[in-house]
């Protein structure tokens, strides 16, 4: 297995990265990849326009994507995708953002690059903290999921 980061390309790649999404999307998990939507969300942003998209970073094996390294709406915030079965590649990642993301955040006018990692991701924290990082609470970030743990209720719509 060779893995190999490219540059995203704009024309053939959203849908590729979407399609990686619903695949890697497992009920029940911990929300460790982003929904599908939310992925589309940042893509279609106005936010985004302005910055260069070129800079994502898709980690393929074989062709097959198993990693996504990106920004939401400002170069510096990164975030990681990646395929269940390829943890390992979380360094070349990482290394990746570390190269090709940083930027001046509005509140502290400072050259910065802020990793959000899961705080279930062990193997990404500490590779993290070789690399300099601090945990920075204010910036932090959630998802949250509505547990169906009961029957529902049978709705009856009135007729018309």
């Amino acid at each position: 297995m060779s893995i190999q980061i490219r540059s995203f390309n704009q024309q053939e790649d959203f849908s590729l990265v979407s399609s990686f999404l619903v695949e890697t999307y497992q009920p029940g998990d911990l929300l460790t990849n982003w929904l599908q939507p939310r992925w589309e969300y940042m893509y279609f942003h106005p936010f985004t326009e302005a910055l260069d998209l070129s800079k994502i970073g898709i980690a393929e094996d074989d062709g097959k994507i198993v990693g996504v390294v990106h920004f939401e709406h400002a170069e510096w915030q990164v975030f990681f995708q990646i395929r269940p079965g390829y943890e390992y590649i979380k360094t070349i990642l990482f290394d990746y953002a570390e190269e090709n993301f940083r930027g001046i955040t509005e509140n502290t006018e400072r050259s910065i690059r802020a990793i959000y990692i899961n705080d279930f991701d062990a193997d990404l924290i500490a590779i993290a903290k070789v690399h300099g990082y601090q945990i920075w609470t204010e910036l932090g970030e959630s998802m949250s999921k509505y547990l169906l743990n009961k029957p529902t209720p049978e709705l009856r719509l009135p007729d018309g």
